[in-house]
């Protein structure tokens, strides 16, 4: 019996050791649970919190604090600095600020990101994104987006973009981009792009263009180009564009283009060029063009052309022209000529000052020479009018 006794004794001062030792152990642990599952309904704690002035280590839905935090699901989180680490993304976070390193298994997801954040899914800010941001899927920010951007999918801003983006598929600005944009797909803005564009389909704005934007398709603006346009079909500009232009079928303005325009089959302005024109099959200015016209089959100026116009078969302006026109088969002005024209018909329908050397030659009135077959003068006297070899005036 007394041994019996003892042995009761024993067991129960080693059963209270043993239950002591295991709730203290819990204890831990289910303050850990109990932040995690609190919520602003519930009385219950909103986190474990070690620390002075909200400062130091937090566990659980804090609404302010510097340090380090872990939270499941933040909602109306107010301030964070430091290192935040989310499981889910936010419920309630239009106010909320956080500055440092967010990481996220789904996504960091606040008013205001600032630091360098990174999202399992993607990063999102609902005002403000800034820093250094990495999202397997995307990131985005519905307003201001500063920084580097990188997304598995896209990269967007719904406002401004200032510094580098990188989309899997796309990535831009609903407004406008400083900086270089890269889309796997297609990069661009709605307004207004300034540095480097590159889509594997497509790249423009839609409006001003300033830098360097390359397409596997086409690249282009809106409104106005200035820099280097290269799109794989076409490459252009809305109303002006400046520098060069290069399309692998098609480069142009839709009014005035300075600078080098090159089209794999057409290049040229529907207005005013001024600089280098070449188009495969042809190449030329609805009005005035000044400089060099290069075309497989044609070049010209809808008016008035200043300096060189090359066409296969055809070349010249609709109106006056001064400097060089060569067309295997024609150069033509519709009015007068200064320089020199070569072609197998060569007709001036007003003046030519100059000289002029083909198979046949033509021009109401001449101050210089036609050397072909075939000379016309208009205004020559009439045993001086239609010449062969040569024909000449001089005023």
């Amino acid at each position: 019996m007394l041994f019996s006794i003892g042995k009761d004794m024993y067991l129960k001062k080693n059963e209270n050791i043993l239950f002591g030792r295991m709730r203290t152990h819990a204890v831990l642990p289910i303050a850990f649970i109990f932040c995690f599952i609190s919520g602003p309904g519930l009385s219950l704690p909103q986190s474990l919190d070690i620390g002075k002035n909200n400062t130091g280590f937090s566990i659980g839905n804090s609404k302010n604090w510097t340090g380090l935090r872990i939270n499941v699901c933040d909602s109306e989180v107010e301030r964070i600095r430091g290192v935040n680490i989310t499981l889910w993304k936010s419920q309630q976070e239009s106010q909320a600020v956080i500055t440092g390193l967010s990481l996220g298994l789904v996504g960091p997801q606040a008013a205001v990101l600032r630091g360098v954040q990174a999202g399992g899914a993607g990063v999102m800010a609902c005002r403000k994104l800034s820093g250094v941001s990495l999202g397997l899927l995307g990131v985005a920010s519905r307003e201001r987006m500063t920084g580097i951007a990188i997304g598995g999918l896209g990269a967007a801003s719904g406002d401004t973009l200032t510094g580098i983006a990188i989309g899997g598929l796309g990535a831009g600005a609903k407004k406008s981009v400083k900086g270089v944009v890269i889309g796997g797909l297609a990069a661009g803005a709605g307004e207004n792009i300034t540095g480097i564009t590159l889509g594997g389909f497509a790249a423009g704005s839609g409006m001003n263009m300033k830098g360097v934007t390359l397409a596997g398709l086409a690249a282009g603006a809106g409104m106005n180009t200035k820099g280097v346009v290269i799109g794989g079909l076409a490459a252009g500009a809305g109303m002006n564009a400046e520098n060069i232009l290069i399309g692998g079928l098609a480069a142009g303005a839709g009014m005035n283009g300075k600078g080098v325009l090159i089209g794999g089959l057409a290049a040229g302005a529907g207005m005013n060029m001024a600089g280098v024109v070449i188009g495969g099959l042809g190449a030329g200015a609805g009005m005035n063009a000044h400089g060099v016209i290069f075309g497989g089959l044609a070049a010209g100026a809808g008016e008035d052309l200043t300096g060189i116009s090359f066409g296969g078969l055809a070349a010249g302006a609709g109106r006056n022209a001064k400097g060089m026109i060569i067309g295997s088969l024609a150069a033509v002005t519709g009015k007068d000529m200064t320089g020199f024209t070569l072609g197998a018909f060569n007709i001036i329908r007003g003046s030519h000052t100059g000289l002029a050397i083909g198979i046949m030659n033509y021009t109401r009135s001449l101050n210089g020479v036609q050397l072909g077959l075939v000379n016309h003068v208009r205004e020559n006297p009439k045993y001086l009018r239609t010449l062969p070899f040569v024909n000449a005036h001089f005023q």
